[in-house]
């Protein structure tokens, strides 16, 4: 797994490659807490290359997205490929999240929130 964080228009876009999995949840965790502790809570996490994700790889999304809240802010995804966004939609996570096509449409979106 690869993480890659920007900024952009108030936004953390944060770009995950590869597989997020119980192998590499810790990292995710630590990056993304790292952003949270910082008041940081206007998340865009772009999927556009992660390959696969399982229960650990979830569960880490939807804590993330109760911590973002808790901080008034929000946690969105973006360019999720169809294998992805087959396991949100299993588990329903799907209505938990905006998803939008495209990273650079989220931030078109989402940056004046």
């Amino acid at each position: 797994m690869k993480i890659e964080k920007k900024a952009e228009n108030g936004l953390e876009i944060i770009s995950i490659s590869g597989t997020l999995d119980l192998q590499h949840v810790a990292e995710f965790k630590q990056q993304v807490s790292s952003l949270l502790k910082n008041g940081q809570a206007r998340i865009v996490f772009n999927l556009e290359n992660l390959e696969f994700i399982d229960s650990a790889g979830l569960e880490a999304f939807l804590s993330t997205l109760v911590t973002a809240k808790k901080l008034g802010g929000f946690v969105a995804l973006a360019s999720v490929k169809k294998t992805v966004a087959r396991v949100f939609e299993i588990t329903r996570m799907d209505k938990a999240f905006e998803i939008f096509p495209s990273a650079d449409e989220a931030i078109e979106k989402l940056a004046g929130r």
